[in-house]
């Protein structure tokens, strides 16, 4: 694999447990410019993908930190690269 701009592709995930649904089709994805949240809690945006399975994060603007992909926290990235819900006033 060449460096480049994507980190995670996944598409179509569906999983179950006990024959109970857990999710269907769901797609994942991650590239260059994405908001990330580590599992120790930095906050940052990626810049590079490596091809040694590392990412080079700006975590303010000149200040990059080399991580391992492993680090990433798939929750708390989803929840701050999520889209507000806006809601009409009655």
């Amino acid at each position: 694999r060449e460096a480049g701009d994507q980190i995670l592709n996944i598409a179509n995930l569906s999983a179950s447990v006990d024959g109970d649904v857990l999710f269907t089709n769901v797609d994942l994805n991650m590239a260059k410019g994405d908001k990330i949240v580590t599992i120790a809690g930095i906050h940052g945006k990626v810049n590079k993908v490596n091809d040694d399975n590392t990412l080079e994060v700006e975590v303010s603007p000149g200040s990059y930190l080399k991580l391992e992909r492993s680090a990433i926290s798939m929750e708390w990235t989803s929840n701050i690269n999520k889209v507000p819900v806006v809601t009409a006033a009655k």
